[in-house]
């Protein structure tokens, strides 16, 4: 769960499915319900309807808080409009009016996600999996760090220049590791789900290799813009921005132990003699 700029305002996630709640905390007041209503439920992705259901990991807003990014555990990161929560006119999400508010009678239709994130080493199987976004600041781009049971962190751009330019995608294999259902064909040790997402797809993610051997859960951006990552094999790390060591790591081998407790971010082939 997180908050909007607007202190009342609550969005949260659930592990039964994919959809995105929007609460008005001045309205949770009333002792003569035994539930509480949310504002609005945004639409899970069409995939989700073709197969079945994901649940949320864990959500961040972006820092201008016009994006709501959510980890799901169907290996992907959804990028919602935060203004799209509620369709139409929703005083609901004016501030000025700080006094407490009647309960709604019924939850309003909000969109789904605009686009997605995804990258081969990512893979939320579990719900400790996390995800921690960098503010943009100190002359630092905003970024969107998640762990990944693979033992590895991967990082997202959040500009959306760095967006593919089609507006849907084909039909697109993803990996779980889930027990085998109908709709699924086996390839290796995990499961493969075909599905149509008919939203565009980012994969500009890097992943940051030979940090830790077990799963990446908690994630945390210091105020520098570094990042901490903490995995199931008891060791906490702290990686750094540093483009030239990390390529003197990739290129240097294994020789003399030189990368001995060290990791870096895995670019692309030919990045690195394109520096040269």
């Amino acid at each position: 769960m997180s908050f909007l700029a607007q202190e009342h305002l609550l969005v949260t996630g659930s592990e039964g499915d994919a959809s995105i709640k929007l609460w008005d905390l001045r309205s949770l007041h009333s002792n003569k319900r035994k539930t509480q209503t949310a504002l609005s439920q945004t639409v899970q992705p069409d995939s989700h309807n073709q197969w079945r259901h994901f649940g949320t990991n864990s959500i961040n807003i972006s820092t201008d808080g016009s994006r709501l990014y959510a980890l799901c555990k169907d290996n992907s990161v959804y990028a919602y409009s935060t203004a799209h929560l509620i369709l139409g006119q929703a005083t609901e999400l004016d501030c000025g009016d700080p006094a407490r508010r009647l309960p709604p009678k019924e939850i309003k239709a909000g969109l789904g996600p605009l686009y997605g994130f995804r990258h081969p080493q990512l893979h939320a199987t579990s719900f400790y999996v996390k995800s921690a976004i960098r503010p943009a600041r100190n002359g630092k781009s905003e970024m969107l760090a998640v762990g990944s049971s693979d033992g590895c962190a991967i990082l997202f751009p959040t500009d959306e220049r760095y967006l593919p330019a089609q507006t849907s995608q084909p039909l697109t294999a993803i990996e779980t590791h889930t027990p085998r259902r109908q709709g699924l064909r086996r390839q290796n040790s995990g499961a493969v789900a075909r599905i149509d997402d008919k939203l565009p797809i980012s994969t500009n993610g890097t992943a940051l290799v030979r940090g830790h051997e077990r799963e990446v859960g908690s994630l945390a951006w210091t105020s520098e813009g570094s990042l901490i990552t903490v995995g199931d094999d008891f060791l906490v790390r702290c990686w750094r921005d540093d483009g030239e060591e990390a390529r003197d790591l990739r290129m240097g081998g294994e020789g003399d132990g030189r990368r001995w407790h060290c990791g870096w971010a895995d670019v692309g082939d030919g990045i690195d003699e394109d520096d040269e």
